[in-house]
């Protein structure tokens, strides 16, 4: 090959790659103009993945305060309806008469100088002064607590509910033993109104009556009256001093 076919040669290769490169500048400014920057080539490095956003944490709600509790004290003067200093002052003179933690917070207020409660089947009184302390507890006549004095322990005073029951099963079972015909006898319900127990210095009285047939046959009422002698302790029995009976 001579000189002048290699010249043509490279000519030839010179005007093709100027070509090429024209090419490639043009599309270049292509993009150029069109995004405002040169896209990136190809083997151009990912973009860095941004990092995890930790999720917000929760502002915990505010607690609210718990109300205090009211005391027992507070809570039963609030039930009977007194001054928390007045209820204090009942329940240390009931106390002082011999009643116990149960039956106190059984008062029930009758009036703004009066309060009430039940000691066995005695409706007892408490009556208090211009000051609102306690004057008196009473039931009926007699007297428990008066003057600013106590008269008495309550149990020895008043028949208590442990006392009246006993009293009421002993009192059936001594006058079924003088009866014509024991297993006919009838005897009211010891809940309701027609047995009266009382307690009278030394003995106890229990009065009530009795349905039963006699010798013939017939089915007669009889009134009685049982005097006992007990000291009155829970789960023992009183001992029987007379009947009384009137038909």
């Amino acid at each position: 090959m001579n000189n002048s076919q290699n010249n043509g040669c490279l000519s030839i290769i010179k005007y093709v790659f100027l070509f090429v490169l024209v090419v490639f500048l043009l599309g270049r400014c292509n993009d150029f103009v069109h995004t405002g920057s040169f896209k990136p080539s190809p083997t151009s490095a990912p973009a860095a993945t941004p990092a995890p956003t930790a999720a917000p944490t929760s502002t915990p709600s505010p607690t609210a305060t718990p109300e205090p509790t009211a005391s027992p004290d507070q809570a039963d003067a609030d039930r009977v309806g007194y001054p928390l200093d007045q209820y204090l002052n009942m329940k240390q003179t009931m106390l002082d008469c011999g009643f116990d933690e149960t039956t106190i917070r059984l008062v029930k207020a009758i009036g703004t100088n009066e309060a009430y409660c039940n000691w066995g089947k005695s409706v007892v009184k408490i009556r208090f002064d211009s000051d609102y302390k306690v004057c008196r507890i009473y039931a009926g006549d007699t007297d428990i607590y008066n003057d600013g004095a106590v008269v008495g322990d309550v149990n020895d005073i008043l028949v208590s509910s442990m006392q009246y029951a006993t009293l009421c099963n002993s009192a059936q079972s001594d006058v079924s033993n003088y009866l014509k015909s024991p297993s006919t006898a009838v005897y009211p319900d010891v809940l309701g109104d027609d047995w009266t127990v009382v307690r009278d210095s030394d003995y106890f009285y229990v009065k009530s009556y009795v349905d039963s047939q006699n010798g013939f046959g017939a089915t007669l009422r009889t009134n009685f009256i049982c005097r006992y002698t007990w000291d009155g302790v829970d789960y023992t029995f009183p001992t029987l001093v007379d009947v009384t009976f009137d038909d």
